[in-house]
C-alpha cells in the first residue's frame, strides 16, 4: 500500500503528535438526509443497525434468493465459498452502495466489482442496481426530481447556494444527457457533503486557535477530502482528537447523526 508508506514518512517530531480526524460516511448520511428515504434515514438512526450488512442481505438473500440461508450475522463471509481473496457480502453491498450514491451504471459496477476481486456479469450487476432501488425508494425519487429541478434552470445548486452549471442536460445525445443528469445528483450530494465537511474544518480551526492563545502547539496541517489532519503536543493529542469528534455534532445538523473517527499517532501513517 505505497498510500500507506508514504504516510509514515511524515513524523510529527519530538513531543507532538498527529491527530487525524475523518467524518464518517458523510456523502451517505447527506443522501439520506435529502432524499428523505424512510428506509435509509430508519437504519442511519439507529446505532444497532448496520446499513451496508442490511444492503447485502436484502440484495443476496431477500430480493434475489441467490444466497437464500443469508442473514446478517454472516455477511461477512466471502461470496465465493471456500475462497480467501473473494470479498465479503458485506463488502459488495458497500462498494455498491457507495456506487449508487454517484449514479453507479451496470458497466461502472462491474468495473468497481473487479477492482475489488469479485468478477460479475452485467446483467447481474443490473439486477443488484435494481434491487438497492427497491431498498431505498426515496432515493430514486430525490433523483428524479433534482434532474427535472435542474432541466429546468439549467444548473444544480447545494444546500447553500453554490451552482454547477450543466448545459449538457438538454443534449439530444444519450451519454452526454446521462452524465449530465448525475452531475446534477452528485453536485447535491457531494457539494452538500463538502460544505458540511468544510464548516466542521472551520470550528476545528477556530478551537485549535484557542489551544495556540493558551500556548499549547496545534496546527491544522492539511485536509484530505473529509478527513483533517493536525500536528498538536503531544500531552494535548486525545483532547484534541475528543473535541474534533465532538463537534460534529455540534455543527453538522441532519436528520440522520453524523459522526468523525479520530485516532493519533507519531506519524501521519500511524494515526491513519
Amino acid at each position: 500500500d505505497w498510500g500507506k508508506r508514504v504516510r509514515q514518512c511524515y513524523i510529527a517530531g519530538e513531543g507532538l503528535k498527529y491527530v487525524v480526524a475523518d467524518l464518517s460516511q458523510i456523502e451517505l448520511r447527506v443522501m439520506a438526509d435529502l432524499s428523505g428515504d424512510e428506509n435509509m434515514v430508519s437504519i442511519l438512526n439507529d446505532p444497532k443497525r448496520n446499513i451496508h450488512a442490511e444492503t447485502a442481505v436484502y440484495i443476496f438473500n431477500t430480493r434475489s434468493g441467490k444466497f437464500p440461508g443469508l442473514k446478517l450475522k454472516d455477511v461477512k463471509k466471502p461470496i465465493v465459498a471456500d475462497s480467501a481473496t473473494a470479498i465479503s457480502f458485506y463488502d459488495a453491498g458497500k462498494t455498491l452502495g457507495f456506487g449508487m450514491l454517484f449514479g453507479l451504471t451496470e458497466w461502472g459496477g462491474q468495473q468497481q466489482f473487479a477492482k475489488v476481486g469479485l468478477m460479475v456479469e452485467r446483467d447481474e450487476v443490473k439486477d443488484w442496481i435494481e434491487g438497492w432501488n427497491d431498498f431505498f425508494p426515496g432515493v430514486g425519487r430525490y433523483r428524479e426530481r433534482v434532474i427535472e429541478e435542474t432541466k429546468a434552470c439549467g444548473y444544480s445548486v447545494t444546500a447553500l447556494g453554490r451552482r454547477r452549471h450543466l448545459p449538457y442536460i438538454y443534449s439530444p445525445f444519450d451519454r452526454d444527457r446521462a452524465e449530465a443528469e448525475r452531475q446534477a445528483v452528485n453536485m447535491r450530494v457531494q457539494g452538500g457533503a463538502i460544505e458540511h465537511a468544510k464548516r466542521w474544518v472551520t470550528a476545528v480551526c477556530e478551537r485549535l486557535a484557542e489551544y495556540r492563545q493558551a500556548g499549547r502547539y496545534a496546527e491544522l496541517l492539511l485536509t484530505v477530502h473529509d478527513e483533517s489532519d493536525m500536528v498538536v503536543e503531544e500531552e494535548i493529542a486525545d483532547e484534541v482528537a475528543a473535541m474534533a469528534v465532538a463537534l460534529t455534532k455540534d455543527v453538522i445538523k441532519l436528520s440522520v447523526p453524523v459522526s468523525a473517527e479520530a485516532s493519533t499517532g507519531a506519524s501521519w501513517g500511524e494515526a491513519k
